[in-house]
């Protein structure tokens, strides 16, 4: 389906505390809880990934909605080290169909995790081969 207007942005971020393992699982599924509802009210469709120490995550939708969600994200204390990947206008959606499809990256095998590289930028390389080697996956 073609759109006019549609901002995909691809961004990373850190688990704000890894070791915490019992709240971590409870957190990320509120995240997903949260995300999936909030996204279907405001036209917003992606993915997250995670490897529990990172988070990458693709998100299409409006200007302004993506706007006020990545807000949202740069402000939640659950993350921390956000960096933004990418962000261009498009015409036709990656994910049309996924107001949050959640993926855990160590479930997957032959995929590495995000947060196993040390320089920022292999950070970076990491979490965006990540989702084009998910993307597949996502589309079904």
């Amino acid at each position: 389906m073609i759109e006019v207007g549609i901002v995909q942005m691809v961004f990373c971020s850190r688990v704000a505390d890894p070791r915490d393992t019992s709240s971590l699982n409870e957190n990320i599924k509120a995240i997903v809880r949260y995300s999936q509802i909030r996204n279907a009210k405001l036209g917003i469709t992606g993915a997250l990934l995670t490897d529990k120490t990172s988070f990458a995550q693709v998100a299409e939708g409006s200007a302004a909605s993506i706007g006020n969600m990545y807000s949202s994200i740069v402000n939640d204390e659950r993350h921390y080290d956000v960096e933004l990947l990418q962000y261009v206008v498009t015409h036709v959606r990656l994910l049309p169909l996924q107001t949050l499809a959640f993926v855990e990256v160590d479930r997957l095998p032959g995929i590495d995790g995000i947060n196993r590289h040390s320089t920022p930028l292999d950070r970076r390389k990491a979490c965006l081969s990540v989702l084009a080697a998910l993307r597949p996956l996502l589309l079904g």
